[in-house]
């Protein structure tokens, strides 16, 4: 089968592995190199470098809305386009062209999470469950038919690093699956219910800071909803301070909310709604990460700091 590919970040590499292993893989598209935040490099995506690794073919268009676009991938004669957090929107033109259509490898168990960042939100939500959804492309944002589902549990250890790596790793063979059922003729297709859809959008750097008002389950959740990248943080002052690891601390405390209300050995806790947290990872700006331990060592965070929820 001829097949073309779009992806981008770390969560595409299985998909993108199966393609070149399983079809006839012709052409790769990925989202344009970024810059750094210092201005003197250039970042390639994961996806385009494994097409640089395994000599294939790549395009990194601004847009698929134009004809010369269009043109070139339609040279390549697709049976197949297979998308996996691609990042751009895919015009009607370019969902008619291949023979089987686009099907979409998307990181949860769709109506739930159409969008940008349903990884993030299920960690977010505290859910227990979440998985891989394959569905055919339409011109909606992931309502398309779906094809195949799989779940899988989330632990209540699992961070946005090891929770995409699962559902990853899940995605060469469920695209295995849905590959050869496409090609028996064997595949079923599924409507959504739209009345059961929930619709996330991209997460803003707003959405990461810790708001002590809030539960301990809720900050546990929201810290490794974000871990490692964009990044939870907490505000002393000016200062922000990143956070990659909270422990909840179901005591309870007198004191403000987002005040340090205890000092440990493993590092200093906070009070929150219902509780309070222990911070067991940060990084202070300029400095590398550090443990509770280590800041309370260093004496960086001290017995009766306020961290504040709100940016002034």
């Amino acid at each position: 089968m001829r097949t073309i590919f779009m992806g981008t970040p770390e969560f595409s590499l299985e998909s993108l592995r199966y393609l070149y292993e399983n079809t006839d893989l012709r052409l790769v598209v990925t989202k344009e190199d970024k810059i750094n935040s210092r201005g003197n490099k250039i970042n390639y995506s994961p996806v385009k470098e494994f097409a640089i690794e395994h000599n294939i073919e790549y395009l990194q268009p601004k847009s698929l809305k134009n004809d010369e676009t269009y043109e070139y991938i339609k040279s390549f004669d697709p049976e197949l386009i297979v998308v996996a957090a691609y990042g751009k929107i895919i015009p009607k033109r370019l969902i008619d062209l291949p023979k089987y259509g686009i099907i979409n490898v998307h990181s949860s168990i769709l109506p739930k999470y159409r969008g940008s960042s349903p990884i993030h939100h299920a960690l977010l939500n505290g859910d227990k469950k979440t998985g891989l959804t394959i569905m055919l492309i339409d011109e909606g944002l992931d309502t398309g038919d779906i094809l195949e589902v799989e779940e899988v549990d989330i632990d209540e250890k699992d961070n946005l690093a090891t929770l995409t790596e699962k559902l990853s790793n899940m995605s060469y063979g469920l695209l295995d699956k849905t590959i050869k059922k496409i090609l028996s003729g064997t595949i079923t297709r599924t409507k959504q219910d739209d009345a059961k859809a929930v619709v996330v959008s991209l997460i803003k750097k707003s959405d990461c800071l810790l708001d002590f008002n809030l539960t301990k389950e809720q900050i546990y959740n929201k810290v490794r909803a974000f871990n490692p990248t964009p990044t939870a943080y907490i505000l002393k002052g000016s200062e922000h301070i990143k956070v990659y690891e909270v422990e909840k601390i179901d005591k309870e405390y007198e004191g403000k909310m987002g005040q340090v209300v205890e000092i440990t050995k493993k590092g200093p806790i906070v009070k929150c709604l219902n509780g309070a947290v222990r911070l067991k990872s940060v990084k202070f700006e300029g400095k590398k990460i550090q443990s509770g331990a280590d800041i309370v060592n260093g004496r960086k965070v001290l017995l009766g700091d306020v961290f504040y929820g709100k940016e002034s």
